[in-house]
């Protein structure tokens, strides 16, 4: 079985206030492409989710729509 994403190594920038913001970024089995970033420290996760969209054969057209309709949040 093909893995969908791989993560990369832990990341720790130092904010400009001082503070440490923990991440890893999920990308694609080659390593090429970023698909998100997870901050576990967070509980949060960001995905690009018009990429996802787009492999699902969603039109930019119908993406654009679809993040006006939600007020322009992804």
């Amino acid at each position: 079985m093909n893995p969908t994403y791989i993560y990369g190594p832990p990341r720790a920038p130092i904010m400009a206030d001082g503070t440490i913001r923990v991440y890893r970024e999920i990308l694609t089995p080659d390593g090429r492409e970023l698909i998100g970033r997870e901050y576990p420290n967070e509980d949060y996760c960001w995905y690009n989710l018009t990429r996802a969209a787009r492999k699902d054969g969603f039109s930019f057209d119908e993406i654009r729509n679809a993040e006006e309709a939600n007020g322009g949040r992804s």
